[in-house]
């Protein structure tokens, strides 16, 4: 599981790195980390998961943001109809 203690800042030379392109179809090892990633958004935007692994709330993240120099990154966002209900997961 990612938690917030993977994800690196500024102050990291890692995170000024060129991305390198990723190949399709993905690699299974690739597929694995977006799922990954994905999994950290959902678990972030959970109040009790998120309070529990002190995450902070995130609609996307990017591999980098991981130190790992590939163009991939993951999104996870919700509808919301007009009394605040989710009324579709994306």
């Amino acid at each position: 599981m990612i938690t917030m203690k993977d994800i690196i800042d500024y102050h990291n030379e890692k995170i000024r790195e060129v991305s390198k392109a990723v190949a399709l179809p993905i690699r299974n090892e690739e597929r694995e980390l977006l799922l990954q990633m994905h999994e950290f958004l959902v678990n972030s935007q959970d109040p009790e998961t998120s309070e529990k692994y002190d995450l902070r709330p995130g609609v996307g993240i990017a591999a980098i943001q991981l130190g790992i120099p590939k163009r991939m990154c993951a999104i996870h966002l919700l509808d919301y109809d007009r009394n605040g209900n989710v009324t579709k997961v994306n």
